[in-house]
């Protein structure tokens, strides 16, 4: 995600004690970064880049992140949308 540490900030507000973080460059390659956890801990990522990790950790959790958009957006998206189609 564009901002790491809200993610690693999510999940320590949700009670997970991190043992350290690293952020990846968005879209960036993963060859070369450590993604081997001391001491037996379990590496989480995001969905996102669990399409690259578990190439190399298929043991590596990945947590699902949740968008809520609220109604506004999508009646306002919806109208936009009609005008575009309609011209």
């Amino acid at each position: 995600i564009a901002r790491p540490e809200q993610f690693f900030a999510m999940l320590r507000t949700r009670g997970v004690m991190l043992a350290g973080s690293t952020a990846l460059a968005d879209h960036g390659d993963i060859q070369g970064h450590d993604l081997v956890p001391a001491d037996g801990h379990l590496l989480v990522c995001t969905e996102k880049d669990a399409a690259k990790v578990w190439a190399l950790r298929p043991d590596a959790l990945a947590v699902v992140l949740q968008l809520d958009i609220e109604a506004a957006f999508w009646s306002a998206f919806e109208e936009k949308l009609a005008a575009a189609t309609s011209a």
